[in-house]
């Protein structure tokens, strides 16, 4: 009864050029179908990153809660299990700290590389690292290297190969402008290089479609506000560009055109409608300089016609229109990325109820949010520091897990004893009161 189309990737197909060169190499588009590639969809998401805000904040925040305080350490808990992970003492941190060190690869790293893996993930679906180990004789090093997913395309690999990707900076250009592609087995298949190196491609994928190559972004259901947030900004700018300055314009009327004799400042009595277009912008529009703009505009009309006639410039502006506009677009963007606009300071609280409210929704998205993000993220990177420890023969190294700390507990308990001492404070002023 009902056929429903995605206007997606359709309208965002690829050029014939961009097609027949995925084809010549025999490239995996990131979108489309057997007819018509969409690599261009990919660029799409990653420019709604840097263009809606509300995308745009949404991913740096979670980055920041998620992401932003340091890397613990615990033993493995059950994987798919609900329990509390042992501890791991201070002298197997520094034990554990030392073995990374000695790959060449810090906490630090780790954390600073988990960020970068999570904000791309987010704006597209998928997250790349290159993984390198290299043996000069008897030592060992790792190294770990975030690809954006602008540059990684899938090779069209057959069912029973190993998937393998290329890596460029050429995909959007239609041809190898820069250096020769390089090629990469995908984790857990290496490709061996000189020098005594083998390296591989990890990919973190959000599988949401039909696609068996690429992950696709958990909050693609807003792409269209995404896309309505970011034009609404731009239309308000171009507004802001072009708005008035003036109050009105005063229309006057012009000498005789007999003879077209020229007037007492010496210009002829014609004139044109682009000269008198040009001249009304600059003193009526902020595309005049700050010398220009006038508060009354001037301009003349024909000789014989009616007397001057103010025309006044006060513009209709349905400031709740465009709220709405930008409130529900907002609104639909946080909601997919199930996260906070209090908590990105989009919203305020204020008093004491106010103080409620934020505690409120940190507990709620502590435990729905940003609990669930770190735990996928350890076991993403542990499979990561499972390589790292067969390759350097430290089996006993895979009995520990990272852990990302918990910044929003912090945050609460603060603000508890904010409240606490908010409270005692009042306390003591009203029995003062009271006493005098």
């Amino acid at each position: 009864m009902f056929k429903l189309t995605n206007p997606l990737p359709q309208q965002l197909r690829d050029t014939e050029k961009l097609r027949n060169f995925y084809r010549e190499w025999n490239l995996v588009p990131y979108a489309g179908n057997s007819t018509a590639s969409s690599h261009r969809f990919l660029s799409i998401l990653c420019d709604l990153y840097d263009l809606s805000p509300s995308q745009g904040d949404c991913i740096e925040s979670l980055k920041s809660w998620c992401f932003g305080s340091n890397l613990d350490l615990v033993v493995n808990p059950v994987e798919g299990m609900v329990s509390d992970p042992d501890l791991v003492s201070a002298e197997e941190k520094k034990a554990w700290g030392e073995w990374m060190k000695s790959l060449g690869v810090s906490p630090v790293d780790i954390l600073e590389i988990t960020k970068l893996l999570f904000q791309d993930y987010k704006k597209t679906g998928n997250a790349w690292l290159i993984y390198r180990e290299t043996v000069v004789g008897e030592a060992k090093a790792v190294s770990l290297e975030f690809t954006d997913s602008l540059k990684v395309m899938f090779l069209n690999t057959e069912p029973d190969e190993p998937k393998a990707v290329v890596v460029s900076n050429d995909f959007f250009a239609g041809t190898w402008l820069t250096e020769e592609p390089k090629l990469y087995r995908v984790f857990p298949e290496f490709t061996e290089e000189e020098n005594g190196q083998r390296v591989t491609m990890f990919h973190f994928k959000n599988k949401r479609d039909h696609s068996d190559w690429y992950g696709r972004p958990d909050s693609l259901q807003s792409l269209f506000w995404q896309f309505v947030e970011w034009r609404s900004t731009v239309r308000t700018a171009k507004i802001t560009d072009s708005d008035t300055t003036s109050k009105g314009i005063l229309a006057v009327q012009a000498h005789h055109p007999a003879g077209n004799v020229a007037s007492s400042d010496g210009e002829p009595d014609g004139f044109s409608l682009s000269t008198l277009a040009s001249a009304i912008r600059k003193t009526t529009t902020n595309r005049g300089d700050f010398q220009e703009a006038e508060s009354l505009g001037f301009m003349k009309y024909p000789h014989g016609a009616n007397p001057p006639t103010m025309i006044p410039l006060d513009l209709n502006r349905d400031y709740q229109w465009d709220g709405m506009i930008f409130s529900q677009a907002s609104n639909r963007i946080f909601s997919a990325h199930q996260w906070s606009q209090l908590l990105t300071g989009l919203q305020r609280t204020s008093g004491s109820i106010g103080g409620n409210t934020l505690i409120d929704e940190l507990i709620t998205k502590e435990s729905g949010t940003v609990a669930p993000i770190q735990r996928t993220w350890e076991r993403r990177i542990k499979v990561i520091l499972d390589q790292m420890a067969d390759f350097s023969g430290m089996e006993e190294m895979k009995r520990y897990s990272p852990r990302y700390t918990d910044k929003i507990t912090k945050v609460i308990e603060k603000l508890r004893e904010t409240k606490k001492e908010d409270a005692t404070d009042n306390s003591d002023r009203s029995g003062s009161d009271q006493t005098q």
